[in-house]
């Protein structure tokens, strides 16, 4: 289902479910991170961009006294009171519903509204499935309601949303990557400071393609919770032996003290250290049109995302080590919180059919299932249709 199609279709079953059309329509675009990953909670560097894969929200008054929310990837109509605690248990539910009671707290809601809500942004798989709906449906409420937010507001809110909803403690990339996207550009964010600067997007003679390796990384939750707590343990304990005010401001002398005490604790700090090095020289590489050493930077990050944070997977690795030996593949790794999903990919056009058929064959010979794959453009934030 293209863009076009998706809000056709949510146009359609608002109109089947609530019986009226929308009132507006918000389009809100997933993300990929090019490079950058597990730095936005540690005050690092990233380059995110929004992508051409899309949520929709078609919003309309209501007479009822409730809030009534249609979702169309999983064909279900929920029912809550926006001062009724209620308990839900699917993901897609408890984001929706931990929204409402925010902003009403926040804006004192005094009317209730219909949404259609769905996509086809892969859910669970390293492209901000649960970002994107948060999104569209809290920009869909406050268009509604005439209430203005800058975009550095609307991303706290619903990073304040998410984060509350699902018990996790994430940074910004996601709300950022979407709501600062512009076409044709890449964000690179300074989360110390959310300095964002954009780079022009490469693409000729070259592509950006994410690979999904359909391992669903759901469960990977408390991982990721782990690798948070130990980041901030790390700071923590060498806070009590240096001057620094942030993980950002370790540097690798000072985690040469945590090397032979705490292995894990340093492996994760050198990840961060480096990663934040790989944003800075992949700046470089863009702004020079150096594809070859793009993909080198790529290829690296992946290795310490296994090696060093520990989020890989042996498909995800099966993936990268067979294209490591594929002829036009300059470069790629694990996307997103890890532990499964995507990975991102620079790829010669000229060799990228051939490099498709066989990573889909070779796969599907090891595991016995055949991945997707997504070719990018890049496309700008948030629309209001």
């Amino acid at each position: 289902m293209n863009k076009k199609q998706l809000i056709d279709t949510i146009k359609l079953q608002s109109k089947d479910n609530f019986g009226k059309f929308p009132d507006q329509i918000i389009i809100t675009p997933a993300r990929v991170n090019i490079i950058g990953e597990h730095t936005d909670y540690n005050q690092g560097l990233s380059m995110p961009t929004a992508i051409n894969y899309w949520m929709c929200a078609g919003i309309s008054h209501s007479s009822s006294k409730n809030i009534r929310l249609y979702s169309l990837n999983f064909d279900k109509v929920i029912e809550f009171n926006k001062n009724k605690r209620i308990q839900f248990k699917e993901v897609w539910q408890k984001l929706a519903y931990e929204a409402t009671l925010i902003i009403n707290k926040k804006y004192h809601i005094n009317t209730s509204f219909n949404i259609s809500i769905g996509g086809n942004i892969p859910i669970g798989c390293g492209l901000s499935s649960s970002t994107a709906f948060v999104i569209s449906f809290v920009y869909s409420i406050l268009s509604l309601l005439s209430i203005n937010l800058s975009k550095m507001d609307l991303a706290i809110l619903c990073n304040k949303i998410e984060n509350k909803a699902l018990g996790t403690s994430t940074g910004f990339l996601d709300q950022y990557g979407i709501i600062f996207s512009k076409p044709n550009q890449f964000l690179l964010i300074d989360f110390r400071d959310d300095k964002i600067q954009y780079l022009p997007s490469i693409t000729t003679g070259y592509s950006w393609i994410v690979i999904n390796s359909k391992i669903n990384r759901e469960l990977s939750l408390s991982e990721y919770k782990d690798r948070v707590n130990e980041c901030i343990s790390g700071f923590h304990i060498l806070k009590t032996m240096f001057d620094i005010q942030s993980i950002r401001d370790i540097n690798f002398n000072m985690i040469s003290h945590l090397k032979e005490k705490n292995r894990i604790i340093y492996n994760r700090m050198k990840h961060i250290i480096d990663e934040n090095n790989r944003v800075l020289r992949i700046k470089n590489y863009i702004n020079n049109t150096d594809y070859k050493k793009i993909g080198s930077v790529l290829i690296e990050s992946h290795e310490s995302l296994k090696s060093l944070y520990e989020v890989s997977c042996d498909e995800i690795d099966y993936m990268i080590n067979f294209s490591l030996e594929q002829e036009g593949w300059l470069g790629g790794r694990i996307m997103g919180g890890g532990f499964g999903g995507c990975t991102i990919n620079l790829i010669d056009n000229k060799y990228l059919a051939d490099y498709k058929s066989k990573i889909l064959y070779e796969y599907n010979c090891k595991f016995n299932v055949e991945v997707d794959f997504m070719n990018l453009k890049f496309c700008g934030g948030i629309q209001k249709i």
